[in-house]
């Protein structure tokens, strides 16, 4: 039997509401705003392209990187600074003497409107050093630091390198390796630095060993990784106060050979390698040491030849 009429009429209100969504996708890059026009007729709205949405955060461009050309060591002189609220100098290269030099002295080595590598592992900056500005660990009203722009804004750094071309010749040894798991030491490596402390303070050898930094550099560029150790030995009836503490190296990693880099001389004091720098930029670095004591920290670099090591100035910060 044949089907009446009103199917065929579902079918052709089935066909015309199918034309009318195909239309509808045709014109779909416009919209109607409707009641936004004039006498509230719909407005049309023109959609975003993909040529005008922004582009996602992989494809943006960089920041552009800081200029830092120019001559480098041995053909102009250098020099690292600690930073504590103003430029702290603590070692640096006399071109025209050839020399080593530490402290204050360096200073001295600066001209006018020179720019400086601010550092730390939140970010980079070029600045330029002003005048002599007391450091906040400094109290004598002697200044002998450098303020610059930025840091009298109030904004923290680490270290910094004048000048700006040099910054390639500083390398931090990562925080991590003074931290509980990154500071932990092989039973091989605790036997023979509490061996070594004992040798040379034979009356601390009733202390308790503690191991506070393990780091591997290559200072020299020979390619092998040489080893340093920050450890203590605490007295057993006050754990707060060590019976001997120091930095020691093992060169290319061999215990065998341990070599002590400073020790400390107060009874809380803790000394690790905070970083490499070449500051005469003969391819060996110099050692930057930071100190922690009770109430502060300080720095100082040393230099480091044939197993002998060489003080460039004492410790900031009064230390």
């Amino acid at each position: 039997m044949r089907r009446s009429g009103p199917s065929r009429i579902s079918f052709s209100a089935l066909a015309l509401f199918v034309g009318w969504v195909t239309a509808c996708d045709k014109d779909s890059s416009k919209t109607a705003d409707k009641g936004s026009g004039p006498s509230g007729q719909a407005k049309t709205v023109e959609k975003p392209s993909a040529a005008t949405k922004p582009a996602p955060p992989e494809l943006r461009p960089e920041a552009k990187p800081l200029d830092l050309s120019g001559p480098k060591p041995p053909e102009v002189s250098s020099i690292m600074f600690v930073v504590d609220g103003a430029l702290i100098p603590i070692g640096c290269y006399d071109q025209t003497k050839d020399k080593l030099l530490g402290g204050p002295a360096c200073g001295q080595l600066l001209g006018s409107d020179e720019v400086v590598y601010l550092s730390s592992e939140y970010g980079k900056e070029l600045d330029t050093i002003g005048a002599t500005k007391n450091a906040l660990c400094e109290l004598a009203n002697k200044p002998t630091s450098f303020s610059t722009p930025i840091l009298d804004g109030g904004k923290a750094y680490d270290w910094a390198l004048w000048p700006k071309s040099s910054a390639s010749g500083v390398v931090p040894v990562p925080v991590d390796t003074t931290s509980d798991t990154g500071s932990a030491l092989s039973d091989e490596e605790i036997k023979a630095t509490t061996e070594f402390m004992t040798s040379l303070k034979p009356s601390a050898a009733r202390g308790n060993f503690r191991g506070r930094q393990r780091a591997q550099v290559d200072v020299n560029g020979d390619g092998s990784q040489d080893l340093f150790i920050s450890a203590l030995l605490a007295d057993p009836k006050d754990d707060e106060r060590n019976l001997y503490s120091g930095l020691f190296m093992a060169p290319g990693g061999d215990l065998n050979k341990l070599l002590l880099i400073d020790s400390s001389k107060r009874g809380s004091d803790v000394i690790t390698l905070r970083g490499l720098v070449d500051l005469n930029g003969d391819g060996e670095s110099e050692l930057w040491l930071g100190l922690s004591f009770e109430g502060g920290a300080a720095d100082r670099i040393v230099t480091l030849h044939a197993s002998k090591v060489g003080d460039l100035a004492k410790w900031t910060c009064g230390a």
